[in-house]
């Protein structure tokens, strides 16, 4: 700041220039008139809406560690084949791959593309990655609840997106996978949604600011039945009068005999 005699300040100046334009009312006229006249263009696009969806992160142990035997060409081959794998996979079952970085992928379910059961083909999903990669050292996630989707961006570029507490806590349960050493873990909200379908085993319990406390749980393999046309998922919001074979077969699936009578 220049102190010194004949200097002037930014206010002074900004004030001067003002007294200039209130001096001259033709002037301030045609200024406003201008103004007001110009439409300003918000810089970000928002459409949002609430919608249920699953999430699964799928990533590598020791990554960089797995590739120092190979040669380039070779680890180059092995990563593609991961890709392969796990793309293929969240396809089939009617998910979208959404980020990638590295080894570490997220993928969702009902999102841009809708999938009945998405619970369901999420748990499918992870299941078929690890029976097809066993022997990569592989921790993966499985999450569900509500958030908001939609485009964001501007006009010259927009992303289908997805913004909630459930995405950082389908992270948060992969990094715990490694913690306590298990391939793909799941949350309750996840399990309860596909109780017949996937055999689980408890692993404890997790916190997360939004969800509170909740029960986490290791998925071990798909519940085998004699009949294929027990296998499959109803989503219990369209009220569907056959959700209560869903109803039945878990009873069944819990020796919940009574029950399962009703």
């Amino acid at each position: 700041l220049d102190n010194s005699p004949g200097a002037t300040s930014e206010g002074e100046e900004s004030s001067s220039r003002t007294g200039s334009y209130s001096n001259n009312s033709s002037s301030a006229k045609s200024l406003s008139d201008s103004f007001h006249a110009t439409k300003i263009q918000p810089l970000t696009q928002v459409s949002l809406q609430k919608k249920k969806l699953s999430f699964l992160q799928v990533n590598v142990r020791n990554w960089h560690d797995s590739f120092t035997d190979h040669t380039i060409n070779n680890a180059i081959t092995m990563h593609t084949a991961y890709l392969t794998k796990v793309v293929d996979n969240i396809l089939t079952n009617k998910g979208v791959p959404e980020t990638f970085n590295g080894d570490r992928i997220f993928a969702a379910f009902n999102g841009v593309k809708a999938c009945n059961g998405y619970q369901l083909a999420a748990c499918l999903t992870a299941l078929n990655i690890s029976d097809g990669l066993e022997d990569w050292k592989l921790t993966m996630s499985v999450a569900c609840d509500e958030c908001r989707v939609g485009y964001l961006g501007n006009a010259s570029m927009k992303r289908y997106s997805y913004v909630g507490t459930v995405v950082g806590w389908t992270c948060g349960l992969e990094r715990l996978s490694k913690q306590i050493g298990c391939k793909i873990l799941a949350d309750n909200k996840c399990a309860d949604a596909v109780l017949g379908h996937i055999s689980f085993k408890t692993r404890g319990a997790a916190s997360c600011s939004k969800h509170g406390t909740s029960r986490i749980h290791e998925l071990i393999n798909v519940v085998e039945v004699e009949n294929d046309e027990w296998m499959y998922m109803l989503d219990k919001a369209q009220n569907n009068p056959l959700s209560l074979w869903n109803k039945a077969w878990e009873s069944v699936s819990s020796k919940r005999w009574e029950e399962a009578r009703e």
